[in-house]
């Protein structure tokens, strides 16, 4: 795309649909809504690559940023301003998703555990088994608020 004010256009359409894609999933991420903001996710990720390349593309040839005026300009910085706290913010929220995932699993993991060694009894050989058959499912209950 050789036209400044398309490529110019591109880049603020692609920005604000990103912006607004994160800010849906950081809020479904916040109510632990975390099955219904697998689409996001996706399609943040696409975004991000299209933005990526828009990016790179101003990098390599500012002329469309040229076409400007001051009060364009200033829009374009305070959008960009809104978009920098925006990533943050899902930033955030994906981690703090990730880290509540991941001591979730360490939970189940360490109940697990647990019970193996309840019910390890030593074994006609001396040696300390758990006593259960292979596959043998482990009854476990959590609870939800994380």
């Amino acid at each position: 795309m050789t036209n400044p004010a398309a490529r110019l256009n591109e880049l603020v359409v692609v920005l604000e649909r990103l912006e607004t894609v994160m800010s849906q999933e950081t809020e479904l991420l916040r109510r632990v809504k975390v099955t219904e903001s697998a689409p996001f996710a996706q399609e943040k990720q696409r975004l991000a690559e299209v933005y990526s390349q828009l990016h790179q593309q101003m990098v390599e040839d500012p002329t469309p940023l040229s076409i400007l005026n001051e009060s364009q300009r200033q829009g374009l910085r305070e959008m960009l301003a809104r978009f920098k706290k925006t990533t943050e913010e899902n930033e955030r929220a994906v981690k703090a998703c990730k880290t509540v995932s991941e001591r979730v699993i360490q939970t189940v993991i360490d109940a697990v555990k647990q019970k193996r060694v309840e019910h390890a009894s030593y074994g006609s050989n001396g040696v300390i088994g758990t006593g259960w058959k292979e596959n043998k499912a482990v009854s476990l209950a959590y609870d939800k608020h994380v």
